[in-house]
């Protein structure tokens, strides 16, 4: 793919910053990376835009941009995004005016606050958001497990268990406040920083232009016909190889059921070590055809559910 990536065609760059343009040293400032800074001015020098997206929320991202100029990364603070902004508009769009329950700094309330995003008051939070902690109050915790439990999205700025520090990893808090709530519920948390779809829609929007595969719905049919196209091949050789299989069970000697519910050849040592797919084929009698045609729609449909997520 970069192999037949060409520059002059791109109109929009984004950079991750730690380890990226620069790198924290023992006193937690950045340093920027060998020839960063000289990337960032071409960029600029053709006109063309670009973003700086990092996962950190435990301040607003005109301060990290701020913090970023002084430490000799030239970024602008519109050219600065983090997860507090795609959360902003997620929620915004997702979730009109619903009360949110939100673990994160004062500043980062009082931005979300400013961005018209409501924050619940007790027990009526319709949704859960957690960016950077420093502590937690397990009560209130509690009371976003139960708006959860009731159907209120669980979204988080990074699911990551940690980020690289001067002196080794840094685990996440937000990281751990997540995973306790979705650990309790059985919720399934939605990143809201990158990757996810969010912060491309973010992305896009704060660039002026679409992404490599168009407007959403191109984004959407584009990726289903290629991941179709790949699950398709997959399938047929897949198919293939049961039919070699059974031909080669056809000439084996008779079979007798195992404890799984499948067949084996009489005589084989150990466990059953079938396939699901040959499994199924064996105990229901379906053709080894008919089972490739099931398992690509099977697939078809979890690649649109997790595409229309």
């Amino acid at each position: 793919m970069l192999d037949a990536l060409r520059l002059d065609e791109v109109r929009g760059f984004v950079f991750d910053v730690d380890g990226t343009l620069a790198h924290r040293g023992h006193d937690g400032r950045a340093q920027p990376q060998p020839g960063a800074v000289e990337v960032l001015a071409q960029i600029r020098a053709s006109g063309r835009s670009l973003v700086l997206f990092t996962n950190g929320s435990h301040v607003t991202a005109e301060t990290m941009a701020r913090a970023l100029r002084e430490d000799g990364v030239p970024v602008e603070d519109h050219e600065m995004l983090t997860p507090v902004e795609s959360a902003i508009s997620y929620i915004r769009r997702r979730y009109p005016d619903r009360p949110a329950l939100l673990f994160a700094h004062d500043v980062i309330r009082e931005r979300m606050l400013a961005a018209g995003i409501p924050q619940a008051q007790g027990d009526d939070a319709e949704v859960v958001f957690v960016a950077h902690v420093d502590d937690v109050d397990l009560g209130v915790m509690e009371q976003a497990a139960r708006a959860v439990a009731r159907g209120a999205p669980l979204l988080t700025g990074s699911y990551a268990r940690g980020y690289a520090g001067a002196n080794g990893i840094i685990f996440s808090r937000g990281a751990m406040v997540t995973a306790g709530i979705a650990k309790v519920t059985g919720a399934r948390p939605r990143i809201v920083g990158k990757p996810s779809r969010a912060a491309v829609e973010e992305i896009s929007t704060r660039l002026g232009m679409p992404t490599d595969r168009g407007d959403r719905g191109r984004r959407r049919h584009g990726y289903r016909a290629w991941a179709h196209g790949r699950l398709k091949d997959r399938a047929r050789a897949q198919w293939y190889q049961r039919r070699g299989r059974a031909r080669q069970a056809a000439r084996a000697p008779p079979a007798r059921r195992c404890d799984r519910r499948c067949v084996r050849p009489a005589g084989r040592a150990g466990g059953c070590r079938s396939s699901l797919d040959r499994t199924v084929a064996v105990c229901l009698g379906v053709k080894f055809g008919e089972v490739a045609e099931r398992r690509e729609h099977l697939l078809d449909v979890v690649i649109e559910q997790r595409i229309d997520t």
